[in-house]
């Protein structure tokens, strides 16, 4: 008796309790169809925007084009999102010890279309800053310094053949060498990647169209390179703009560093 006493002067706040999730399930249902239009709406409003930016704008194109290819540009030139850089432009996707290393977009661009590449032996023992292979166009030249210090285990034999891989794919096809890294851990520490990377590669553009392209101003092509609108290209044809002087001063400002610039 004494048990049944007891439910009876609780049932009242059960019974409220039942009566209030009873009342609020149309307001919950309600809520919750709402949340769906909204949501629905904002898809639907992006989807038409990501639409009509992809038809009318060809700088949109390219840059949905940069973000699928893992790639960040700066004034036309590129940058991959999984490579750590040196100093002297070298770059290096690192897998464990094992580091595929190639020139960044600085070289081609700047040098212009590479002709020749002359890569070590396997075997090939280098530390960190040291010459690794050479790229050519025309009488111009560029050593690349190896990013990591470690051995030779792998080339691409490609470029022998195919030295234009650099130039249309310098993050892909067109890598140069594969080391075994000897003290990765001590070479990473030395390298830039991600947001460090991508912010250390607009300050060389910047410092290229600056300072080294600006003296040529006079030309009409490097006149334009000088004056870029925010997302404006270099022109395609930037290396055959360059005179000799102003390669040297490229070639020793961007292509022999071995510690990082302010």
């Amino acid at each position: 008796m004494k048990r049944n006493r007891e439910w009876l002067k609780g049932w009242p706040l059960a019974a409220g309790i039942a009566i209030l999730v009873i009342a609020a399930l149309p307001l919950v249902g309600a809520a919750v169809f709402m949340l769906r239009v909204v949501l629905f709406a904002a898809f639907a409003l992006a989807l038409l925007t990501g639409v009509v930016l992809l038809i009318v704008s060809p700088k949109f194109r390219a840059w949905l084009d940069l973000q699928s290819d893992g790639l960040v540009s700066f004034s036309g030139l590129q940058l991959a999102r999984d490579v750590s850089v040196s100093p002297s432009h070298s770059w290096a996707r690192i897998r464990d010890r094992r580091v595929t290393v190639g020139a960044d977009d600085f070289v081609p661009k700047t040098l212009g279309p590479i002709e020749k590449v002359e890569l070590p032996e396997p075997g090939t023992k280098v530390k960190q800053g040291d010459r690794l292979c050479r790229m050519t166009h025309g009488q111009r030249s560029v050593e690349l310094l190896s990013p990591v210090s470690g051995t030779v285990i792998g080339l691409n034999e490609f470029l022998v053949a195919r030295p234009d891989l650099v130039n249309d794919s310098p993050y892909g096809g067109g890598w140069a060498v594969r080391l075994e890294a000897s003290d990765i851990d001590t070479d990473r520490s030395h390298l830039r990647s991600d947001g460090a990377a991508r912010a250390w590669f607009r300050h060389e553009v910047d410092t290229l169209i600056g300072a080294v392209l600006a003296p040529q101003a006079n030309s009409p092509a490097l006149a334009h390179a000088t004056s870029l609108p925010d997302g404006g290209e270099l022109v395609g044809n930037l290396h055959q703009q360059i005179d000799d002087q102003a390669w040297q001063q490229i070639d020793n400002t961007f292509f022999h560093s071995v510690e990082w610039r302010a």
